[in-house]
């Protein structure tokens, strides 16, 4: 492993798969307003709402429940703060153990608030990364070149290396910062599709179908 240089890596449908937190998300709201109003057909309703794409699945049920909708902003706040069922995607934790093992570490970079990502974050077991850079916390989102320069300003004399999913926003200001870029192929099972009809400047460098090629990559990388 290089130790010359510092991995940050992507949280959302990178490290884990996106699906799996909304499907945690609207189980714990289901949950919830079954003990709270007495439907117990609510958790099905909404993993219904869900599966059938619905842009707003809570709302469109609170409507459909015809719930007191000053309810809904307190729920869904507690829905964004809640420790979500997920897991690191296969092969995922063996990567992130090495680079802690290496002595350097590596980076989270996500877009989000930063209640809900730190929540993923625990959940991942993934609180101890060295460095975590939130959009909620920093006011900037990729591709904001102030991202890359967090990164740069605490680990000098580094070079940097980002692995993403998303090719319209993870990989254009990280090239444009001299990082060195990986993309991790959609298994079919991301909830923001992955667009490759891009321009070459929003095209990752390597290309990973899976975490096992991420660790080679990360791995082989001198």
């Amino acid at each position: 492993m290089d130790e010359g240089r510092f991995w940050v890596f992507d949280l959302d449908d990178t490290l884990y798969a996106e699906a799996e937190y909304v499907q945690s998300a609207l189980g714990w709201v289901g949950d919830l307003v079954a003990r709270l109003y007495g439907k117990a057909e609510a958790k099905a309703q909404l993993m219904a709402l869900g599966a059938a794409g619905h842009a707003d699945p809570i709302a469109a049920f609170w409507q459909n429940a015809a719930l007191p909708e000053a309810a809904r902003e307190a729920v869904v706040a507690g829905m964004r703060a809640h420790v979500p069922e997920i897991r690191l995607r296969p092969g995922a934790a063996a990567v992130l153990d090495g680079l802690r093992h290496s002595g350097v570490g590596f980076g989270i970079m996500t877009d989000g608030r930063s209640v809900t990502q730190r929540a993923k974050l625990a959940a991942l077991g993934c609180l101890d990364a060295r460095l975590i850079l939130i959009s909620g916390e920093s006011g900037w989102q990729k591709p904001d070149v102030r991202c890359y320069g967090y990164f740069a300003d605490r680990m000098p004399g580094l070079q940097f290396g980002y692995v993403g999913d998303n090719p319209m926003k993870d990989f254009v200001g990280a090239k444009a910062a001299g990082w060195m870029t990986v993309m991790l192929v959609d298994d079919g099972g991301n909830v923001h599709k992955q667009d490759t009809d891009v321009s070459s400047d929003h095209k990752a460098l390597l290309v990973a179908d899976g975490w096992e090629e991420v660790g080679g990559i990360v791995n082989g990388i001198t």
